[in-house]
């Protein structure tokens, strides 16, 4: 018994952060859809930060945090089902190619 019952993608890359990859992780491990496009940042739990010198804040994730599996978000974020890679011709033409590869991943699906 399927929660969604209709073909579903869930675009992602590397601005995925934070509570975007907890997200996506469910929908991994729960079969919920397709992910496409390229993994998360890889960074997620709660922020931790100290001053060096009063002029620059560093930031880090304080936090170890899972994915259902039991495998570390910070090793390798979450893995999309399909990669579709950015190319320097897509970028000079302002194409979205994640968003056009999951149109046509859609259209095959419902053939």
């Amino acid at each position: 018994n399927k929660l969604i019952t209709v073909p579903t993608v869930f675009i992602s890359d590397g601005s995925a952060i934070s509570f975007a990859e907890t997200c996506l992780d469910m929908i991994k491990y729960y079969n919920l859809g397709t992910i496409i496009g390229q993994s998360t940042a890889g960074s997620n739990g709660n922020v931790n930060g100290f001053w060096i010198y009063y002029k620059y804040y560093c930031i880090f994730t304080g936090m170890k945090v899972v994915k259902n599996d039991g495998e570390l978000i910070t090793k390798d974020g979450i893995t999309p089902d399909i990669v579709v890679p950015v190319t320097k011709e897509g970028i000079k033409m302002s194409k979205d190619e994640r968003l056009f590869y999951a149109i046509d991943y859609l259209k095959q699906l419902n053939k």
